[in-house]
């Protein structure tokens, strides 16, 4: 499975940790789908203070992205827009299993020296959940017999 480890503003990070944001959005998309995200909480905070698990990936202009995640976005739309101002297409994640720790890390403890500006894919030492190990088999089946998938997706 692949984990990415996002920086996050303090006051996003709290409402990802009471779920009232539900989404993370990004301006691009990772190549390999994350089955969990790391939250890394920029300054003051400075540190990695829980996980998520990621169940879809949404990806379309911003009007569009907003239209469909809105309710669960755990921001104004005034600060949506000024992130993708400028931008053709977003991505949300969509959040699951949300889990604050009870000991923060650091960023040197996944070997990293300072935060990243998008996202960088972490090293995951975990036993994989059994969404993520259906999602993992589903996306190698995929990509052995991509023209069967494709019939599938478009039936």
């Amino acid at each position: 499975m692949t984990t990415i480890l996002l920086p996050v503003k303090p006051c996003y990070a709290a409402t990802i940790m009471n779920g009232s944001k539900q989404y993370e959005y990004r301006k691009r998309k990772a190549k390999k789908y994350p089955g969990r995200i790391l939250f890394y909480v920029t300054r003051p905070v400075g540190e990695i203070i829980g996980e998520a698990e990621v169940t879809g990936i949404l990806e379309d202009t911003p009007p569009a992205l907003w239209w469909q995640t809105h309710d669960k976005a755990g921001m104004s739309l005034q600060a949506y827009e000024t992130y993708f101002k400028g931008c053709k297409t977003g991505v949300a994640y969509k959040l699951a299993h949300v889990t604050r720790w009870e000991t923060p890390r650091s960023l040197a403890d996944y070997g990293l020296a300072h935060a990243p500006q998008n996202f960088v894919y972490v090293e995951d030492d975990r036993p994989l959940t059994f969404s993520e190990s259906l999602h993992l088999a589903v996306e190698q089946v995929a990509e052995e017999y991509p023209n069967t998938f494709k019939l599938l997706a478009d039936a």
